[in-house]
């Protein structure tokens, strides 16, 4: 089943290799916004650019939980290193029983989960500098903040999935 906004997140509790660990559930305290992506994708690499600012903007109310698709233990989050990202990456191969329980149609996906509900409040698919903005002004609105995240210049307007 494809998950849709307003429907309740899969329950989710990950230990990643970096030691951090990330949960998506009815006790979880922060927003968070997992992100299904490829290394070989250019719209995730956009994407996980995109997303690593607003982490950096929005932490610590924004958990940021990267699900790497086709990559082994350790890869995808040399990766996304490799692009300055700083949030925890998880290897969800060779099993994909991460990608199964929320079925993203494409990658990059992102659901964006309410910590007070678990109801998925957002989805974004592909990368779209637009619905970002949009995103990035909504979580600021959430956290009480008077400006939102900007993505800058160099970052592509629009990138397919």
């Amino acid at each position: 089943m494809t998950l849709t906004v307003g429907m309740k997140a899969p329950r989710l509790r990950v230990k990643f290799s970096d030691g951090n660990q990330a949960a998506i559930d009815d006790g979880q305290q922060r927003w968070s916004v997992l992100i299904f992506w490829k290394p070989e994708c250019q719209a995730s690499q956009a994407a996980l650019r995109a997303l690593e600012l607003l982490y950096q903007g929005y932490s610590p109310d924004l958990q940021v939980i990267g699900i790497a698709q086709d990559t082994q233990m350790g890869d995808g989050g040399a990766f996304a290193q490799s692009l300055g990202v700083t949030f925890s990456i998880l290897d969800d191969a060779p099993d994909y029983e991460i990608s199964w329980l929320y079925d993203p149609l494409i990658t990059p996906t992102l659901f964006v989960v309410d910590p007070k509900t678990s109801l998925i409040m957002y989805r974004l698919e592909a990368f779209d500098k637009v619905a970002f903005m949009t995103l990035s002004e909504r979580l600021a609105g959430r956290f009480n903040l008077l400006e939102s995240v900007l993505l800058p210049a160099d970052i592509p307007g629009l990138v397919p999935g």
